[in-house]
């Protein structure tokens, strides 16, 4: 009985997690993915298609976020208070 209602807790914890998510992905004040992802993992733990979703979500996450740094090393800024005619 009390795995049925952590169960039931998890899931409506997910929801709202979600669902928090999706407006705020609409509000430029916070950010909505990062909500999604914690419901994910909070349905991850019940759901065995939340989990490969999230997992799926992660990796993608991460190369984008590999190729945004490979971009700014390739870029190389100056540093801030040197001009380019010095360089």
């Amino acid at each position: 009985m009390l795995d049925n209602g952590k169960r039931l807790t998890r899931i409506i914890g997910g929801f709202v997690l979600i669902v928090i998510g999706i407006i705020c992905g609409f509000l430029p004040i916070l950010q909505g993915w990062i909500f999604i992802l914690a419901g994910l993992a909070v349905w991850s733990v019940d759901f065995q298609w939340a989990k490969r979703l999230r997992v799926r979500l992660k990796y993608s996450a991460l190369r984008t976020a590999a190729k945004v740094r490979a971009r700014r090393r390739k870029r190389q800024l100056p540093a801030p208070g040197t001009s380019v005619a010095s360089l």
